[in-house]
């Protein structure tokens, strides 16, 4: 899946999601030479700084199961009348 990453400070980077789970996401951004791990924690992604981190677009490419990756990135949140998921 291909991104634009948006950090806290304004910046946007264009990055390639290479794993993902419901605590860590690892990206591999066109600027850096390494790949890069975000961390979620209070709903929030973080980078490696401590920036918080938004997912602005996603494209997906032929054969990622979206479905998985969806529900890994969003955060869970309660609703009215049980402990619902996102």
């Amino acid at each position: 899946m291909r991104m634009i990453l948006r950090y806290e400070s304004g910046l946007r980077v264009e990055a390639m999601l290479l794993a993902i789970d419901s605590q860590r996401m690892r990206v591999a951004i066109d600027s850096a030479d390494d790949a890069t791990i975000l961390v979620r924690a209070d709903d929030y992604w973080y980078g490696e700084n401590g920036e918080i981190v938004e997912l602005e677009a996603a494209v997906a490419d032929e054969g990622d199961d979206i479905a998985a990756m969806v529900d890994a990135m969003k955060p869970k949140v309660m609703t009215a009348g049980g402990c619902g998921v996102g």
